[in-house]
């Protein structure tokens, strides 16, 4: 049976994820349309009003960092729930070394857009489109074998009423 720390640690791991793919969902669907229908335009001539702050740092750190605690808590766990959740914390491992080999540098090599062909811009927006399609799908239904996880975890805490 996990312990409240445990269940308090992936508690925290599934908000940091919501957070995270939440946020992923909204900016694809503001972006990724604009974004789609010319690529060069979209990089070349950015959109004035960028947000004062860039939020992906601070909410990708979050869920780095509770990804690994969570790991670490869950790795030696037996019982209802653990499959589960071992599951999505690895998935999301790998999602996040994704976003760091790929995602990120694929943005800083678009930010460089003078160095860029127009093709090339083309080519890496739509590639990276559709690989973020991918990771979001992905993320959406990690995020509900999480619950499900959570769900198992809590069950196994659950005492069944004497009649």
């Amino acid at each position: 049976m996990p312990g409240r720390t445990r269940i308090s640690i992936y508690i925290a791991f599934v908000v940091a994820l919501a957070v995270w793919t939440g946020g992923g969902v909204f900016h694809s669907l503001s972006s990724h349309p604009v974004w789609a229908q010319d690529p060069v335009a979209y990089i070349r001539a950015p959109d004035p009003a960028v947000p004062m702050m860039n939020p992906w740092p601070l909410t990708t750190a979050v869920l780095a960092l509770l990804t690994l605690i969570a790991i670490g808590a869950f790795v030696r766990h037996r019982g209802p729930g653990r499959r589960e959740v071992l599951v999505v914390l690895a998935s999301v491992f790998i999602i996040l070394v994704a976003t760091g080999v790929y995602f990120v540098p694929t943005l800083i090599r678009l930010g460089n857009h003078a160095a860029l062909s127009d093709a090339q811009i083309t080519s890496m927006s739509l590639t990276w489109m559709r690989l973020n399609l991918v990771r979001i799908v992905m993320l959406l239904a990690l995020f509900v074998y999480a619950q499900i996880g959570l769900m198992r975890l809590a069950q196994a805490r659950v005492v069944p009423a004497r009649s």
